[in-house]
């Protein structure tokens, strides 16, 4: 017996911008009985080699009860609760955080010297230390990132829960992002090295 679901793919040529690449090549779901968008996350791009975001309503939960027959049901005014994880978090560890803040490798953040140079109006130098002292902003100074920016996210007791790492070309947009773990961890793979714990 072929079951009928509640959620679909909206059909025709209809194009949204996608959540994860900006793109206007993104297909959203549909309520099929009130015929409204479920929120702007569930839908798959058509980019299927270069982003392939899909959020299928079905496989995360939204408006899934289990009703008194063992059939599936759908509430349209499901939300999301925040659960509590049993697990301590894991922190960045601060020496090799430390390191990317190291004074001499400023000069060779492409980003922040796009700021003091390159740009039309460059920014004066107090200006762009106050803003990298605020933000720990740091660099990254050798392998396929070297000379990018590095972007800690920092907790409110003050630890490093991850660093984002963005590569900018000379008129400072963005052409690579990465987290430094993942950096670390790739390159003690290659070399056969254990992983920090």
């Amino acid at each position: 017996m072929h079951k009928q679901h509640q959620y679909s793919l909206e059909k025709g040529s209809k194009k949204h911008c996608c959540p994860n690449c900006t793109k206007k090549r993104f297909v959203r779901y549909l309520d099929k009985h009130t015929g409204e968008y479920l929120p702007h996350k569930y839908g798959r791009c058509d980019r299927e080699s270069k982003c392939s975001y899909h959020l299928n309503p079905f496989t995360d939960g939204y408006g899934k009860t289990l009703s008194s027959n063992n059939t599936m049901t759908y509430n349209k005014h499901w939300q999301p609760t925040r659960t509590t994880s049993s697990t301590s978090p894991t922190y960045f560890d601060l020496n090799t955080f430390y390191k990317t803040l190291e004074p001499s490798r400023y000069e060779q953040n492409t980003f922040i010297q796009n700021l003091l140079s390159k740009v039309n109006f460059p920014f004066e130098v107090a200006e762009v230390t106050k803003v990298v002292q605020l933000y720990r902003l740091g660099t990254v100074s050798n392998g396929y990132r070297t000379g990018a920016n590095t972007f800690p996210f920092i907790d409110l007791n003050g630890n490093v829960r991850a660093i984002q790492v963005k590569q900018f070309n000379e008129v400072n947009h963005t052409i690579g992002t990465d987290f430094l773990h993942s950096i670390i961890e790739k390159h003690l793979n290659r070399n056969n090295k254990p992983l920090p714990e």
